[in-house]
Order: C-alpha cells, then structure tokens, then sequence
C-alpha cells in the first residue's frame, strides 16, 4: 500500500515539498484555502487537492488522516500549525507530524515531548546557502550540522593538478564529488590541469581555498561616488540659517567690543579681548569694570551683556539640537557606514536573521538594511551590535550609507522577488564587482535572472528547505538534492532501510561530522 502523505495548509515552502514528493514518486494529498495564492501551482503539480476551510479541524477527519503516514504542516502561521499539529496526533496518534517553526528552542522542545513530532525551521535550513553564496566565488549548496556550515562548491583544478584524489582528499580534509564532467571520481584518478572540480568541505576549512578580489582595492566601479573638496565658503552658505546668523552676530559683536574697549578704554588687546569674553560668558571677575567709564561704553557694555546671553542660548541650543539628532539618527539607523570589505544584508525577517547569524558566525563584517523599524526581530540586530541602516533599500541613497562601492557582496533576503532584483541591480550600478545574491521563490525564474542580468547567485529559500520536509515525512534520510554536472544526486544523512533503490544517495554526515559515501551513482 502506498504510503499516504497530507500537506495542510499551503505556501511557498508547502508548494516545493509537493513537487520534491512529486519527483521522489509519492503523490500527497494538498489541503488548502480557496484562496491561496499558490491554488494555481499546486494543481498543476498534484491532483489531488482539497480546498476548504482549514481552520475547522473537522476537516482532518473528512480527509481521512487516520489512515495516513505523515502530515505536512508548512504554514507561514505557526500558531496554525501547531494546533493542527496537535489535532491530527488525536485523531492519529501514530501519525509522524511535521510542522514548521521559526523558535528552534520551542522546536527542539516540542520533539522532546511529543512521539513522532519533527519540527523544522524553513529559514534555518536555507540561511547557510545564503551566507556562503556571498562568500564563494562558485557555490553549489551549503546545509548546517551541528551548528557547523558544509558546503558544496567548485574550484580550478589547476589548485591541485597532478594529485590523485585520494592524496588531494587526505591533505586538505575534503572530498571531491566531481572531477569536470566525472562523478564520484575513483581514488586513484588525477586531477588535471585545466577544468573545475566539485568537492565537499566543511566551509571555514574549504573557504581558504577561494581567490576572491579585495572590492577595496578595485578601481573600476561602474558608479563611483566622487568626494569632492569644498571650499569653506559653500559650506558656510550651505550651513543651517539660523546658526549661521547667529555665529555672524555674535563674531561680529565680539570683534566690535574688542575694537572698542580698545581704542577708547584704554586696554591693552589682550585685557580687552580678556573683558570680552568674562561679560559674554558671564564670568564677571570684576578685575576690569565699566563703573567709572563714559556714558557710551556702558551702553555698549550692556549690550554686550544681553547679546552674550541671547547668542550663547540660540547657540548652545543648536548644539543640543544637533547632538540629539546625531543620537537619534544613531538609534534610528541613519547613520554612514564607514565599513569596507563587508556584506550589506537587506531584509531581517524569518531568512534574513537566519542569514545574519550565519553570517556572524563566520566572522565577516555586516552592514543590515531594513525598511520596517516594526520587524519583530530587529530588537534582535540591534542587540548583535552591528551598524544598520533604517531605510528603503531601493533607494540609492541609502545603498550608498551602506557603502555599497566599498562592499564586497551584498544579500537581497526581502519576500519581494522583483524588489530584490532592484536592490540587486542598483548596487551594481554603484560597484561592478560586487558580489550579488537574490533571494527569488521561483527556482526557474532565479536561473533565468541569474543569466539575463549576470546576478552571481539567486536562491530560493522554499526550494532549498523543501527536501528536509519531505525527508521528515517520509524517513528517507534525505536533507537535500544536488544537481552535478547535470545529473541529479540526493543528500542523505543517515543511511536507513526505506531508502528507495531509484535514489542517488551522495553523502552522509555520522555523529562526528565525518563524510562519507552511501552509494555511488
């Protein structure tokens, strides 16, 4: 009998794990609203689709979930999720429950307690992809085990030419899926001259392999910003009116009084400067008096006075002024990112915090970009103590805060593909070699943009996070696929008995992170 499979509730992440049980051979049966944005697409992929009113939980017993195997919950909704989750094992309480959430603490909790419960965050899956893609020059996956970073990814075989692949493995600690068009390589075979291999590595260990430019040190941005000198008289007419007329004024009274008390009280310039100074800031020693002086200088003596109060108050307020917008722009993310050589990340929701951590995790410098001060986990950046930027990422104003011509990647993590692909292509504009990654939903659609507009790397997180739900569903082992060399290969963890024979079974992690091969081919 075949095994039975539900998806309840529909999105992106719903869609791909459809089509990823689809291509393995098992046919789910999709719960969704009427009306769901990926209606359309799902009945396209599968026929046999329900659409009704998900939130009446009556509806699991409708669809018969006690004679199912596994139930897929992959709502952004997690609160939905959840009571579904909860619902179903009620019915079914021999049913394995997958359902996704964002609070890995929550989920590593719920799998403690609840029998047959796998709980994935669809973010922290995709996040690692995202963070090397910035990195290497030639990425093809990366996934997370143990809070380690493992990565796929290609480099020129001249790095290790005339070497076996056993020897090349051996020193450098990887493995080598691909040697040009060869898959899985025998031991004993030499690595060119010219071409590309594919090898697996832990990505800290593998990364030192990369011979990526210094962006600071190239000289040819498409759209360089130009620092211009200018003159003090542009900037004085460029200042604010008020604290210009002030500064005049009181320059000017000062310069008067000193003239005066000079010329007709008989100081010296220095003892005249000296009394200025002491009546405007009302210091008043009293070493130096107008008592017994002319009519005339006590008139200018009083006016002093009251200019000294009047200017100073307008001035130290301007001062106060401006400090506090300087610290209020600090807090609110205005200020200029004097950082180069970094990654500027535009996005912090569930994919974008997921990609800052990993990102943090290994060492590199960041520059955040978000839109929304409302972002529920921008509370978050703001504890990493890390410059950001509150601002419309499209603008390039605000692309040139982040520095942008100094950057050497940038990361478009938003949920709007065509708004990621402007980010994307205004940053190119103001540095050619920047390095881009896009964060697209649809996988086709990434390729073809990847191509057309020369983007190094578009990704879609659904894509990416959809085997490791199918997998928990189907126990198969399976966290991801690999297509090398055009040929499509499945990433296993573990090897176990419901591994079906059609598979091409790649890699495998044990509980010391070493890799291994399953099966070849």
């Amino acid at each position: 009998m075949a095994e039975k499979i539900i998806i309840y509730g529909l999105s992106s992440v719903g869609l791909r794990v459809a089509e990823f049980l689809k291509q393995t051979g098992t046919e789910p049966l999709v719960a969704t609203y009427p009306a769901s944005p990926y209606l359309s697409k799902i009945k396209n992929c599968c026929t046999n689709v329900i659409e009704a009113d998900l939130s009446n939980f009556e509806l699991l017993r409708k669809i018969e979930i006690s004679d199912a195997s596994a139930i897929i919950l992959p709502s952004s909704d997690e609160q939905f999720n959840l009571q579904a989750a909860l619902h179903a094992v009620e019915i079914n309480p021999k049913i394995s429950v997958v359902l996704r959430l964002f609070n890995t603490k929550l989920a590593a909790k719920l799998e403690e307690n609840m029998q047959n419960f796998k709980v994935i965050s669809a973010s922290q899956v995709a996040s690692a992809a995202f963070a090397t893609a910035a990195l290497l020059e030639k990425p093809i996956l990366s996934l997370k085990e143990s809070d380690k970073i493992f990565s796929f990814f290609r480099v020129p075989c001249s790095l290790f030419a005339q070497k076996t692949v056993n020897e090349t493995e051996k020193e450098h600690s990887l493995d080598i899926v691909a040697i040009n068009k060869m898959v899985f390589p025998a031991k004993n075979e030499k690595i060119p001259d010219k071409g590309s291999l594919c090898i697996f590595s832990e990505f800290k260990n593998g990364f030192r392999f990369e011979k990526q430019p210094c962006p600071e040190k190239n000289n040819t941005p498409t759209k360089a910003i130009k620092k211009e000198t200018i003159p003090l008289s542009k900037r004085l007419l460029g200042m604010d009116k008020i604290l210009r007329n002030t500064l005049t004024a009181l320059i000017s009274v000062i310069i008067f009084c000193i003239a005066y008390f000079y010329s007709f009280e008989n100081l010296s310039f220095i003892n005249a400067v000296y009394f200025v100074v002491t009546v405007l800031t009302s210091t008043g020693f009293g070493d130096i008096s107008l008592k017994d002086s002319s009519t005339l200088s006590k008139i200018i003596g009083i006016m002093l006075m009251l200019s000294g109060i009047s200017l100073f108050t307008i001035l130290f307020a301007m001062i106060t002024d401006t400090l506090i917008k300087k610290r209020m722009d600090l807090m609110l993310g205005r200020k200029r990112s004097r950082l180069s050589g970094h990654i500027v990340l535009c996005g912090t929701g569930d994919v974008g915090i997921r990609i800052l951590e990993d990102l943090l995790a290994l060492g590199e410098k960041v520059v955040v970009v978000e839109k929304n001060p409302e972002n529920k986990f921008f509370a978050a950046v703001k504890e990493m103590n890390i410059p950001f930027i509150i601002s419309d990422a499209t603008q390039e104003k605000t692309l040139s805060d982040a520095n942008i011509p100094g950057a050497k990647a940038i990361i478009c993590a938003m949920d709007n593909d065509i708004i990621n692909l402007e980010v994307g292509l205004n940053a190119r504009a103001l540095n050619r070699n920047i390095r881009v990654v896009l964060r697209i939903f649809d996988k086709d659609f990434a390729s073809r943009i990847e191509k057309c507009f020369d983007i190094h790397y578009a990704l879609s997180s659904s894509h990416i996070a959809a085997p490791a739900f199918a997998s928990a569903a189907q126990g198969t082992g399976v966290v991801n696929t690999l297509d090398i060399e055009g040929e499509l290969l499945f990433l296993v963890q573990e090897k176990l008995d419901g591994i079906k024979d059609e598979l091409k079974t790649l890699f495998a992690l044990n509980a010391d992170n070493k890799v291994f091969y399953l099966r070849k081919g």
